[in-house]
């Protein structure tokens, strides 16, 4: 007879808070709009009815946008997972365009055994960026997620990966 596997942890299945870091290191060859050679692009955020508009911090003209920026955001999980990270193009006077977004699955990443081992170290991962009007790549990011209960975030502060400023010789 099949191996059964381990029955399912029921104390896993209870929901419990959770703060969600996301750490944003750079853009790579992102596809400005439509007539474009260049944009000036920022960051959303999007978990459940939480959302972070990165508007302020937008990148004038570049495909290569260096972020450098972390995040964090309230998560209940099991509950809604889906943290959709959205590129945009900032625009002065018209509506700011979508560039591209990829979307994260935070409950599959926590309850995932690969995950788990990771700790206390997270792999950077070059996530695709996507629209729906398209199959091709419209650009990617560099970046990294923690998931981290109250008392460890409350322990360890959102790290500040912030660009250092230039050297003068």
């Amino acid at each position: 007879p099949p191996k059964s596997e381990a029955p399912i942890d029921v104390a896993a299945l209870v929901s419990r808070q959770y703060v969600v870091r996301v750490y944003i290191l750079d853009g790579y060859r992102l596809c400005p709009p439509e007539g474009n050679t260049k944009a000036d692009p920022y960051l959303t955020l999007t978990l459940g009815k939480t959302t972070i508009n990165d508007r302020d911090h937008h990148i004038r003209n570049t495909v290569m946008p260096e972020f450098y920026r972390g995040f964090e955001l309230p998560a209940t999980l099991p509950g809604i997972s889906q943290l959709t990270i959205t590129v945009k193009d900032w625009n002065r006077f018209m509506s700011d365009e979508v560039i591209g977004s990829t979307t994260v699955d935070l409950e599959n990443l926590w309850f995932s055994k690969d995950y788990q081992g990771l700790k206390p170290v997270v792999p950077i991962e070059h996530r695709t960026l996507g629209v729906p009007t398209s199959l091709l790549s419209q650009g990617k990011l560099s970046m990294w997620v923690e998931i981290l209960t109250a008392s460890a975030a409350a322990a360890s502060p959102l790290i500040d990966i912030s660009k250092p400023p230039p050297e003068e010789f």
